[in-house]
């Protein structure tokens, strides 16, 4: 089998020897898929190479708070990691140990989507490891706290943003504007505040030609919507139900959209 560079055995009943098993023929492995599985690699020790890996796929199994404390060689080629619903905490990301991509300058997709992630620390992790993501997903987690200031210094690639569904507190933060590749940017179901009027007008939204969802629904926005909302000609879709909006819509607000 050292021709086979596809594997998928996603939706089945494996466990952590298979895992195991696959290093011993990984070395011209691409793309491995283990989704839905019963995996479970708390403890793992062996050391696992995959220096051809572009594609990896272990989400929902049980990846618990030691798995990244293991001796992982993965490519510096990794160019899509999807660990959503793993189990993962935040002792799974110990700020002092080796990442688990040891150069993930190719890094483009990042899920960590429906975890139990609880500090903002998992940021300044994501930070360590890469800068050149595209697309990053921590929704339905248990995030407090603010998003750090540094955030778009650090994350100046990104296309897709997913914060929804967690505890995040403070304005709606307006150094979002600056990443001018952003085109895709959920906030919803937060505890995030602060005047709408204020976080589109101290952004300086250098993505606007590309911008095209923007969702802050569900939080504890204030003010009115300005007419300045209109500057994103190409906007999409555009979510603000259930926050403490006030004021008139009119057609100077919808003109250009």
């Amino acid at each position: 089998m050292s021709s086979l560079t596809i594997l998928d055995f996603s939706d089945n009943m494996l466990t952590s020897s298979t895992f195991q098993l696959l290093s011993n023929f990984s070395s011209n492995l691409r793309e491995l898929y283990l989704s839905q599985n019963n995996i479970v690699l708390s403890h793992y020790s062996h050391h696992s190479n995959f220096p051809s890996l572009v594609r990896l796929d272990l989400s929902y199994n049980n990846l618990t708070s030691s798995v990244f404390q293991g001796n992982f060689n993965f490519a510096s080629n990794l160019e899509h990691l999807d660990l959503t619903n793993c189990s993962l905490m935040d002792t799974s990301f110990p700020m002092s140990s080796t990442s688990i991509v040891n150069s993930s300058s190719s890094l483009v997709l990042l899920h960590l989507s429906f975890n139990l992630l609880t500090s903002s620390n998992i940021f300044h992790w994501i930070f360590n490891f890469t800068a050149n993501l595209h697309s990053l997903s921590l929704d339905d987690n248990l995030l407090e706290g603010r998003v750090p200031n540094n955030f778009d210094k650090a994350m100046n690639s990104l296309e897709y943003l997913d914060l929804s569904y967690n505890k995040l507190q403070g304005d709606i933060p307006a150094f979002f504007g600056n990443i001018c590749t952003l085109q895709t940017l959920h906030l919803s179901y937060n505890n995030l505040s602060g005047d709408l009027s204020r976080f589109i007008q101290n952004s300086s939204w250098c993505n606007r030609h590309v911008f095209h969802a923007l969702d802050l629904s569900y939080n504890r926005i204030t003010g009115m919507i300005p007419t300045s909302i209109g500057l994103f000609s190409e906007l999409d879709s555009l979510s603000l139900q259930d926050n403490s909006l006030k004021g008139e819509i009119n057609e100077s607000h919808l003109t250009s959209l």
